[in-house]
């Protein structure tokens, strides 16, 4: 049996089901609100944490992110420009209209990629509790510079 991808024979999704994923999502950026005031007393840990990691890579002679950024800044800058634009600006943004997207266009295709999401992001939330680190870019004594 084959479907067409047509709009004519589509359903249109229900009113229900897409504020019921409306609210998943807003669900999903306050609990990242929450975590981050949580987290927010603990700078001093975050930066021991970020400077550990350093320390780390260092040791195994895997240390290269200042070369390759200052490289890149000094042979392709319009990079530097362009992934510090996509770095404040698509996090939220992009993500969003991509799964509205998504929720649009490849409806049979959403679950799965929402539900992905949502896990990635509660893994990625229990590791900034757990282990809460400082950005790199807060790092200049390491070389970092911070583009954003």
């Amino acid at each position: 049996m084959t479907r067409e991808r047509g709009w004519t024979n589509r359903a249109l999704p229900r009113i229900a089901d897409a504020l019921l994923q409306l609210g998943l999502w807003i669900g999903a950026y306050y609990a990242y609100r929450l975590v981050r005031g949580v987290v927010d007393g603990q700078t001093a840990i975050a930066f021991d944490h970020a400077r550990g990691i350093v320390e780390f890579e260092r040791n195994i002679g895997l240390f290269f992110e200042p070369g390759l950024q200052h490289w890149v800044a000094n042979h392709m800058p319009w990079l530097i420009d362009m992934t510090s634009w996509c770095y404040v600006n698509l996090h939220l943004i992009g993500t969003t209209v991509f799964m509205l997207w998504l929720y649009i266009a490849r409806r049979e295709s959403f679950p799965f990629v929402r539900n992905m999401f949502m896990i990635a992001m509660g893994l990625a939330l229990v590791g900034y509790v757990v282990f809460p680190t400082a950005p790199p870019r807060y790092l200049p004594e390491w070389g970092f510079t911070d583009t954003v």
